[in-house]
Formats: C-alpha cells, structure tokens, sequence
C-alpha cells in the first residue's frame, strides 16, 4: 500500500461538503467548509487517505467513563470506589484515544475522568464518615 501525501481531503464523515487535513499518518484538527469553486460534479475525485477516521469513531470508552463518573457520586463507599476508579481509568483511554483522532468524544472523556476523581473524594469522605461513626 502506498503512503498518501499530506494534505486536504474529502472529510470521512461529510466528503461532501467538508474537507479535513491528512498529515500523513492521521488526520488533524477540525473539519473546514468545503468552497466550491465548480459544481460538485465537476470537481476532481480525490481518494480519501486510509485512516482511524474512516471507520466509525470508537467512542466508547468516553461514554463508559461518564457513565460510570456519574454513578461514582453516589456515595456508597464499594461499588461507588470501583465505579469512580473505572471512570477515570477510561475517561483517560478515552482521551487520548481523541487526541489520537480515533475517537470524537475527547470532551466527554474527560468529563468522565473528572467526574471518577470527585467520585474518588466522595468515596473517601462516606468511608470516613461511617469508620467514625459515634456509637
């Protein structure tokens, strides 16, 4: 398989009306409005570069750690220390998975991550809490 050259191409998600840039390895930053200077039929068919973006984006991870942050808050001092650890340990695989280009939801992941350390806080607080309970 040859490389392809960096530069604009048709965006994976919209080839019609956006364009994306290739580096070479990945494609980086944000997609911009295609202008067309002809018709759309007239224009030259440039083959999109093989890349992570070609396929669906793999956002799971992301979700799973915002679901699993949201559900550490609850103060229940087992399940909600494993659920807050598995926020941030996916919220973080999430992001740099979104850094990568290999996912669109980097925001959503870091929520997660974040939710997961206040859930951390929580957790410590509750198990405190009832460790020195008064009797």
């Amino acid at each position: 398989m040859t490389a392809v050259p960096p530069g604009w191409y048709p965006d994976p998600h919209d080839p019609v009306r956006l364009l994306r840039y290739w580096d070479g390895a990945a494609w980086v930053g944000a997609p911009v409005a295609r202008q067309w200077a002809q018709t759309p039929a007239q224009q030259p068919s440039v083959p999109a570069p093989p890349g992570p973006m070609l396929n669906k984006p793999r956002n799971g991870q992301g979700t799973a750690a915002l679901i699993c942050g949201i559900l550490g808050l609850v103060p229940f001092p087992v399940t909600g220390f494993w659920l807050s650890l598995a926020a941030i340990i996916t919220g973080w695989r999430g992001y740099r998975r979104g850094q990568r280009g290999e996912a669109t939801n980097a925001g959503i992941a870091i929520s997660g991550f974040v939710l997961g350390i206040v859930g951390m806080g929580i957790q410590l607080i509750a198990a405190l809490a009832i460790a020195f309970q008064p009797l």
